[in-house]
């Protein structure tokens, strides 16, 4: 518990620094981190604020690798909550971007080594 409230710690801390400097990923990225550790402590409804708030900054800065983690990390949070058919649902959307993610850095190899 004092390895997850040193860690609260700083990403708070470092929520407070993106927001100064106006960085809106390094926002949600830290807004991520927070709500996987209010998962942890079955802070649910702050958590699944700050998943929502992280989704739509992802979406609109198309940071897909994040969008892919906050997709699973809120799967756990809905099987939490009983709500399994909407985590069933983002467990959908995880596969397909993470398989998407995937073919894209295999091409990517690939066009290398050609």
């Amino acid at each position: 518990m004092e390895d997850m409230d040193s860690a609260l710690y700083y990403y708070e801390s470092s929520l407070v620094i993106f927001d100064e400097i106006e960085s809106n990923k390094g926002v949600a990225i830290a807004k991520l981190n927070i709500a996987q550790i209010y998962t942890a402590e079955k802070k649910f409804k702050e958590a699944e604020t700050l998943f929502l708030e992280s989704k739509e900054i992802f979406e609109k800065t198309g940071a897909l690798f994040y969008l892919k983690d906050l997709y699973l990390n809120y799967t756990d949070l809905l099987k939490e909550q009983g709500r399994f058919e909407e985590a069933f649902n983002y467990s959908l959307l995880y596969s397909d971007l993470n398989d998407s993610l995937m073919s894209k850095e295999l091409i990517t190899k690939i066009n290398a080594v050609e």
